[in-house]
């Protein structure tokens, strides 16, 4: 087995041509991002509804648009559109809408879109609005709230009686939905090399492919608002309780939907998503305050947890620089103690509901910047990595951990959800930067680390390397094209020794790793 993993370190650490460029090719919205995975297979990523992924191995001899009928699903996603928890809002953003929307079943009600706007109210007075009526059982309503971004004023219903013109409204059930479209995408550019627009369906190779997407996160009130002044219209684009996204990134399209344009946002993402060869996407990601909040926790990243990624026997999970916690399940069990730093073998199922928090890390001034995990049957066969940047944007180093607080939700579907900063008594014009990333690699290509891995982060390769088995002068190869660029060390646990100079050695990175634990991470310019 040592040997067989041997000779795939050599032959895919040496392919440095292949590695260097990835085959890109669109389907309207849709992209597909292939490159090298192992000698004998390469990795095709699916981004769909967004930016949102699948992911398969396929074989080299398959072409990149039969992923599906030839390849093997290692991730099935659905989760990977980053959301932010907008704390008494909810999530909003990414797959996510407003959660104080309600469907109301009332068989053969009999209403029409003339019926839009209605107000309709629990005995104190709290006032709800029809906002969509998409068949003769079903309408969806949605509290009017106060106007105010601060104190929204939202409340589910649940199951009081609602009165219509001081009659009672006879439904049957009030079911939790979510209000769509709330995320206004107002730039969608796919972009080789960062400059050459991407032709539908034609293969492309590049060295990487820019992915820009520009949204606005609509306010709910603003929502209400106009249907308040609109009674008996019909929105457009419709609002509905079903997964839904306006795309408004080109002047026909937004000449669609005149009123929809001026509705008050809550802030804009702007994300260049930057696939790179070796499964990596390194997302740069700038958002814009526009209204008054009074806290905000966001996730720059996230990773479903399904596909075959999801079904191996083993499922490792290792995140560096944590003390041992314990984590509540939901079942009543005793808590679950987890020391992540040390890798922590994930049970199945999981039924958990927790935080890892700044307290929970070994210096609240260098908090985990990498969270990963490592599944197989009877070797390590797939890696994940979710990841924020050491020395760029919010989680730089120099930042020493400012505005990072909550730091990991720990939840029973092992949905992979890192928290990258928390703000709070937000005001219009706040901006915040990150960098992050997420990144496929095949653990077989190092069998002595936990995990391997490199991409680009702006004008710098970075290298992380983590171990958790003492070794003596190994030397961890890399592509040729690495060879004499200049070292800078952004990470190095003292069990670590570095036995080079200022650049990087033709052979690759010589290191020694004592007491069975150690990581590195360099950039290489």
């Amino acid at each position: 087995m040592r040997m067989a993993s041997g000779i795939i370190c050599a032959m895919a650490i040496t392919s440095a041509a292949a590695q260097e460029n990835i085959t890109v090719y669109r389907n309207g919205k849709d992209l597909l991002v292939r490159s090298e995975f192992s000698p004998g297979e390469d990795l095709v990523i699916n981004i769909n509804r967004v930016a949102n992924e699948n992911a398969y191995l396929i074989p080299k001899s398959a072409a990149i648009t039969e992923y599906a009928a030839k390849g093997r699903l290692i991730h099935s996603g659905g989760d990977e559109f980053p959301a932010t928890a907008f704390e008494s809002y909810g999530f909003l953003s990414g797959n996510h809408g407003s959660i104080f929307a309600r469907t109301l079943l009332i068989p053969n009600h009999g209403m029409t879109d003339k019926d839009i706007g209605a107000p309709l109210t629990e005995k104190d007075g709290y006032t709800y609005r029809i906002l969509q009526v998409p068949d003769k059982d079903h309408i969806l309503i949605h509290p009017d709230g106060t106007g105010d971004t601060l104190r929204h004023g939202f409340r589910a219903h649940k199951n009081a009686k609602l009165l219509r013109d001081g009659k009672e409204l006879p439904f049957q059930k009030s079911e939790f939905t979510q209000l769509y479209p709330l995320n206004r995408i107002t730039e969608l550019q796919f972009l080789a090399d960062g400059k050459t627009p991407l032709p539908d369906k034609t293969e492309v190779k590049c060295r990487f492919l820019d992915h820009l997407i520009t949204h606005d996160v609509i306010s709910p009130l603003a929502v209400m608002e106009w249907v308040r002044k609109n009674p008996g219209k019909k929105p457009e684009p419709e609002l509905q309780g079903k997964w839904a996204m306006t795309y408004a990134d080109t002047e026909k399209e937004r000449a669609k939907f005149p009123e929809y344009m001026k509705l008050d946002s809550l802030v804009t993402y702007r994300n260049l998503y930057r696939y790179e060869p070796r499964g990596a996407s390194v997302l740069y990601r700038k958002a814009v305050f526009h209204a008054k909040l009074p806290q905000v926790n966001s996730m720059d990243i996230m990773f479903c947890w399904s596909g075959g990624i999801a079904k191996k026997k083993n499922e490792e999970f290792y995140i560096p620089k944590l003390k041992p916690v314990k984590v509540k399940r939901t079942d009543g069990a005793p808590d679950v103690e987890c020391d992540f730093s040390a890798i922590y073998k994930m049970p199945t199922p999981m039924p958990v509901n927790g935080w890892i928090e700044k307290k929970d890390c070994l210096n609240p001034e260098d908090m985990p910047d990498r969270f990963i995990r490592v599944v197989g049957d009877t070797e390590r066969e797939l890696g994940i990595a979710l990841g924020y940047s050491l020395f760029m944007g919010c989680t730089a180093k120099e930042n020493k951990g400012a505005d990072r607080n909550k730091l990991y939700h720990l939840w029973n579907s092992k949905k992979m959800y890192p928290y990258v900063y928390s703000l709070s008594n937000i005001k219009p014009g706040k901006t915040m930067e990150t960098v992050c990333y997420k990144q496929y690699f095949n653990p077989r290509i190092e069998p002595d680390a936990t995990a391997f891995y490199w991409h680009r982060q702006g004008d710098s390769l970075v290298v992380y390397l983590d171990f958790h088995k003492t070794l003596t002068k190994k030397t961890v190869p890399l592509p040729s094209g690495f060879a004499g660029k200049k070292i800078t060390v952004l990470e190095q646990t003292p069990s670590v020794t570095l036995h080079s100079g200022k650049t990087v050695p033709p052979e690759g990175i010589p290191l020694s790793v004592k007491d069975n634990y150690g990581y590195l991470v360099l950039k290489l310019d």
